[in-house]
């Protein structure tokens, strides 16, 4: 007996809704007020042909690299950056506060050391593998541990006297949720 061979089938467009949807009315997402839009600030930006951002006050180092960050780009306030030769940062100065960092013999973040902003103090990095990821932090007699998932990525920050900060992820790994306990 002969078998017979399946025919072909042919899909037929799906049809496709003939009036917009508007954010915060879409049923899909719960109705009314289940999804927002707000309108924003639109700001451009302009490039140069080694892709470094153009404006007025922007200074670069012979490296390519930004030394001198003007308000309108960083927050309101002008940001200067030193680096080492290894393109670490050394330091930045914002606002009348200075962070300045010092390596290890790994060329990793060691220390930071703050000046003004009330925060005033050195900040140690300590490191359990050869990463540049610190495991934890110690600022006098407080500490902070980063707490890595099975994959690698930052899943919970435990801060001494405070507990654990759960770090909640989209499929992207983008933080988009904290939980404390």
């Amino acid at each position: 007996m002969r078998r017979k061979r399946p025919r072909a089938v042919r899909a037929s467009p799906v049809p496709m809704p003939t009036t917009p949807i508007k954010p915060g009315l879409d049923d899909r997402w719960g109705g009314v007020g289940g999804c927002t839009a707000e309108e924003g600030t639109i700001e451009k930006y302009g490039y140069d042909p080694s892709d470094r951002l153009e404006g007025e006050g922007l200074a670069y180092d012979s490296f390519g690299r930004i030394t001198n960050l003007p308000a309108k780009f960083a927050g309101g306030e002008e940001l200067t950056t030193t680096y080492f030769s290894t393109n670490m940062v050394a330091s930045q100065s914002q606002g009348g506060v200075t962070n300045s960092y010092e390596l290890d013999a790994d060329l990793r973040p060691d220390s930071r050391t703050q000046i003004g902003g009330g925060l005033e103090g050195e900040e140690l990095f300590h490191f359990d593998g050869p990463g540049d990821s610190s495991a934890w932090t110690e600022r006098g007699s407080s500490w902070t541990r980063s707490v890595t998932g099975f994959g690698g990525e930052l899943t919970a920050i435990q801060e001494s006297g405070a507990g654990v900060t759960l770090q909640l992820t989209d499929l992207h790994g983008d933080v988009v949720a904290t939980a404390s306990h």
